[in-house]
């Protein structure tokens, strides 16, 4: 049984020659690699979905945390509570926290947009995957 893509199958689909009651069977056989292909992507999807949720509220708590330590900083400034070295020293460190705060806040971006890609497309991603790791296409009998 040959493995291919769901897309290489319908190719090979269409340059058969054969009955329609033949056509008909390999028809469903895509059918179903399709829909077992859209099962898998969406309990992906829906696992990806809470990682994300929770990485957004954790990129969101940190980002607040470090706006807020910065406001405290800059109000004792502001009335001479705190001297300039240990201004400085804690200025320096919340802005290198803010710096990874950013950069996890543009990873997030960046699997935020893959998520919205496999949701625009899921045939197109799960047969680009296929592409990727060929042991797991689907077989198909033609």
């Amino acid at each position: 049984m040959p493995k291919r893509t769901i897309a290489q199958a319908e190719q090979e689909l269409g340059r058969l020659v054969m009955s329609s009651d033949e056509f008909g069977k390999l028809e469903r056989e895509i059918q179903r690699a399709k829909d077992k292909a859209k099962t898998m992507i969406a309990e992906m999807q829906t696992q990806r979905f809470a990682e994300l949720e929770e990485e957004i509220r954790v990129v969101k708590r940190a980002y607040n945390a470090i706006e807020t330590e910065m406001q405290d900083l800059k109000a004792e400034s502001e009335r001479r509570d705190v001297a300039a070295s240990e201004y400085r020293q804690r200025f320096n460190d919340l802005m290198q926290r803010r710096e990874k705060v950013g950069a996890r806040a543009r990873t997030l971006d960046a699997r935020i947009e893959e998520y919205r890609r496999i949701e625009a497309d899921p045939e197109g991603w799960m047969d680009d995957l296929f592409e990727r790791y060929p042991t797991i296409k689907p077989d198909f009998s033609f």
